[in-house]
């Protein structure tokens, strides 16, 4: 009689192994195994590196919407974990990305409004502000609801004060949770107010902005411990000047200008502010200024110094995107001109070097790029995003800075060549995994879509 044989055929690394049991009588006290090629990967964890992360396949996340779809807004939180949102007529939606799971269904969150805003830093939390214009009081209102994985989102509050107009709110979240919410009164002049949420409720008051007539452009940082900066645009008499404040240990403290002018003669106006702050709580904000001394200028926050002098960084393109690693390395990104095609741009400031070369970093000459965004995880790698006209689409295209490396090749991340792809965003985890999202447009109805970095 021949023993009855089991065999077991697996693959490791592309090597066949064959594994034969065979069976013996029973009164036997032992059971002979033939092994054939026992790979040592079964015997001992494999140790060798993680394969490269790299662009998956696009998806749509949402289709045959209206014109009323909003850009869409990207966060995510330190493990990689993703969520995109948007508005559109008769409602806000938003769909999560679970590491290890992939997309979830669409999710209602309500009525919704305009100036959609999002953030997220832990996992399973999120938190959506938006302005809602009530016809009764013939005013706009900022609302703000809350997001937990497993519930879905919370009622919308009114995160203003009662009675009076709160317009364009801006949100963050830092990595303990805490939340908090700046937008600006309808008043004149113009002031700003923050709406701060500890996790049961939300409280609000008055950020002392001092002099001026007037507020523009917010832009809200926290670090990781709950401290914030604000940077925005006050109005003196005639012209708009950057301006910060400091939110630490449950105080705003005092605003102060953080450009090198004299605000009694000043004849300087400035616009597009952009700001980064890291979890140690440094901070760049970098802006544009005209008339006088024109040009892209810089300031540095530094936690225990405060803001540095203001520099004069170039005096060619606005600055696009920038972003500040936790060891205060920064990466900014631009659009620039060739006089034939517009190109997207980088440049990276090193602690302790300064700004290196300024450098194209898309080599495609079909059609113009433009807007940019870059995104930076905690060991200074980063990802900048950007649209891209081939002659006939509008496409979205990526390139990764690796430090050490330096900048790879840029690839397109959507193969939609029938749509028009714009107005991407890029959004990265402490770890490296990063999520792209854009809209899109056949020509008669517009699609949600997203790729992953990962």
């Amino acid at each position: 009689m021949f023993p009855q044989v089991l065999s077991f055929r697996f693959s490791v690394k592309k090597t066949v192994f064959i594994l034969l049991c065979c069976a013996v009588p029973a009164s036997n006290a032992t059971a002979s195994v033939l092994q054939l090629a026992l790979p040592a990967v079964l015997a001992k964890k494999n140790t060798g590196p993680s394969p490269d992360p790299y662009w998956r396949t696009a998806q749509v996340l949402a289709e045959n919407l209206d014109s009323s779809t909003s850009i869409p807004q990207l966060a995510t939180d330190s493990t990689g974990n993703a969520l995109v949102a948007w508005s559109q007529l008769g409602g806000f939606y938003s769909r999560r990305y679970q590491v290890g799971v992939g997309w979830r269904e669409a999710e209602y969150a309500g009525l919704g409004g305009g100036g959609l805003q999002i953030a997220m830093k832990v996992a399973g939390k999120a938190v959506a502000v938006w302005t809602k214009y009530d016809g009764e009081t013939d005013k706009a209102y900022a609302y703000a609801q809350l997001y937990t994985t497993g519930t879905g989102w919370s009622e919308a509050t009114v995160i203003g004060s009662s009675g009076t107009p709160s317009m364009n709110p801006i949100v963050a979240m830092d990595s303990s949770g805490n939340i908090q919410s700046v937008w600006i009164d309808g008043m004149k002049p113009a002031r700003l107010w923050t709406s701060i949420y500890d996790g049961t409720s939300w409280t609000i008051s008055e950020i002392p902005s001092g002099y001026g007539v007037g507020v523009a452009n917010p832009i809200l940082g926290m670090d990781g411990t709950g401290n914030a900066i604000l940077v925005w645009l006050h109005r003196g008499s005639n012209f708009y000047n950057a301006t910060a404040n400091r939110y630490e240990l449950g105080v705003w403290g005092t605003s102060q200008c953080i450009e090198e002018t004299n605000l009694s003669t000043d004849i300087t106006n400035s616009s597009s502010p952009h700001l980064s702050v890291n979890s140690a709580g440094n901070a760049v904000a970098v802006w544009y200024q005209s008339n006088q001394n024109a040009g892209t200028w810089v300031n540095w926050y530094e936690v225990g110094t405060g803001w540095g002098t203001a520099q004069l960084w170039t005096s060619g393109s606005e600055i696009d995107d920038i972003v500040l690693d936790p060891a205060g390395n920064a990466i900014a990104v631009w659009q620039q001109s060739d006089g034939t095609h517009t190109n997207i741009w980088a440049s990276r400031y090193a602690v302790g070097t300064g700004w290196g070369t300024a450098q194209s970093i898309e080599t495609n000459d079909s059609g113009d790029a433009t807007s940019p965004k870059v995104a930076v995880d905690e060991d200074g790698n980063a990802i900048a995003v950007w649209q891209q006209s081939d002659g006939i689409h509008t496409k979205i295209w990526a390139n990764r800075y690796v430090v050490g490396s330096g900048w790879g090749a840029a690839q397109s991340i959507e193969t939609e060549n029938s749509d028009d792809a714009t107005l991407p965003q890029i959004a990265i985890s402490a770890t490296g995994k990063a999520t792209a999202t854009w809209r899109q447009f056949d020509g008669t109805q517009y699609s949600i879509w997203a790729n992953r970095f990962e």
